[in-house]
């Protein structure tokens, strides 16, 4: 399995997002300047983040996007979903039924504990917690 650019780009935005003040809303091309996203491509991200009921989109002259909740209750498996949709490794893992053999087969349950462990990681961290890191390791770095 292997993310995709979009959902990269969605973490990094909300993650920009999560270094703001309650509400501040940020521009397009503020988050693509210091994340390093192309500002076309973030345009699309940000729409994704909107359907998916993670960011306000503001419009107007001093419009941009602002968090839906709080950094602190956006976990990392919510932005993928709200731009991938739901995480499956396989699709015996959609519902059972989905494969025939689900009831019987001898991988399922090893696909079942890998996916459990992959949303254990992604649930586990949060805007909030992965903004922190962020900023402590940019006051880490040398002057150059």
């Amino acid at each position: 399995m292997k993310l995709t650019r979009l959902a990269d780009y969605a973490v990094r935005a909300i993650v920009h997002l999560a270094t703001k003040s309650d509400g501040e809303m940020t521009t397009i091309a503020e988050i693509a300047e210091r994340q390093g996203i192309p500002a076309s491509f973030l345009a699309k991200v940000m729409q994704a983040l909107s359907r998916g009921g993670i960011v306000n989109a503001h419009r107007g002259k001093s419009g941009g996007f602002s968090l839906v909740d709080a950094p602190e209750n956006v976990t990392i498996r919510m932005i993928v979903e709200a731009v991938e949709g739901p995480i499956n490794l396989n699709r015996c893992l959609l519902k059972p039924g989905e494969c025939d053999r689900d009831f019987f087969c001898g991988a399922h349950p090893v696909w079942r504990e890998a996916q459990d462990a992959l949303f254990a990681v992604l649930d586990k961290y949060t805007a909030a917690e992965m903004a922190k890191s962020q900023i402590e390791n940019i006051r880490k770095q040398p002057e150059g």
